[in-house]
């Protein structure tokens, strides 16, 4: 059995702050951030191509830069995230401003700031009867990617021929490729070091996306580190 995991995005420190304590007393493993530039759905405009739902509770802030909570919620649809929208609940200031048929075709719970926890609570018990903490989660990024241009050489299996691709930015636990032909999601591959006395790389195919010029951007995860 696992943890639980939530996600929050929230843009004010405090709040952020007592639904992170909250959390921690419901023994949950947490993900916080100001804005939702997390979330997979966020920059694509295709379907979310992690096999498995990030979370199993997300708390999501109305009023956020770039985009509202009720847009991420519309694009998160969409684009087909894999956490039910029952477990997912829109905190705002100003009840009056939302659109409350909207919320209610969404699906989603809506609570008002200041949080009345105990009504959270309960709601929080109605969530955990539909979560299976049997099953795994998608990997969620903590921690900020670079932007690097550099040349990639890899391998799909051990007799396959050298492939190579140009890395668009990075990380310490995988990067982003640009390559010529489709890998395909969950794919296996050996990233190839240029100093031949140093041991090859496991990497693992997180997502897939065409560009518009016949080429793919691949996520990759390296296999032996977190994110």
């Amino acid at each position: 059995m696992r943890r639980k995991r939530a996600i929050i995005f929230e843009d004010d420190i405090v709040i952020m702050g007592l639904l992170k304590m909250f959390l921690s007393l419901r023994s949950y493993d947490c993900y916080a951030y100001r804005e939702p530039l997390i979330c997979p759905v966020y920059k694509d405009d295709t379907e979310c191509s992690i096999k498995y739902p990030c979370a199993d509770i997300m708390l999501i802030d109305f009023s956020m830069p770039k985009m509202s909570g009720t847009e991420l919620l519309k694009i998160q649809t969409a684009r087909k995230c894999k956490l039910t929208m029952m477990n997912k609940a829109l905190i705002t200031g100003y009840f009056d401003g939302l659109n409350r048929a909207e919320l209610e075709q969404l699906g989603c719970t809506a609570f008002e700031k200041p949080i009345d926890f105990s009504r959270l609570a309960e709601w929080f018990d109605q969530c955990e009867l539909r979560m299976d903490l049997t099953k795994p989660l998608g990997l969620v990024r903590t921690e900020k990617r670079q932007p690097c241009n550099m040349k990639i050489s890899f391998q799909t299996g051990p007799v396959s021929s050298i492939q190579t691709g140009v890395a668009t930015n990075c990380s310490p636990s995988g990067f982003c490729l640009k390559v010529s032909t489709s890998l395909w999601l969950h794919q296996t591959l050996t990233i190839m070091r240029s100093n031949k006395t140093q041991p090859s790389l496991p990497a693992s195919v997180r997502w897939v996306k065409k560009l518009s010029n016949n080429s793919f951007e691949t996520g990759l995860h390296l296999e032996g580190t977190t994110q």
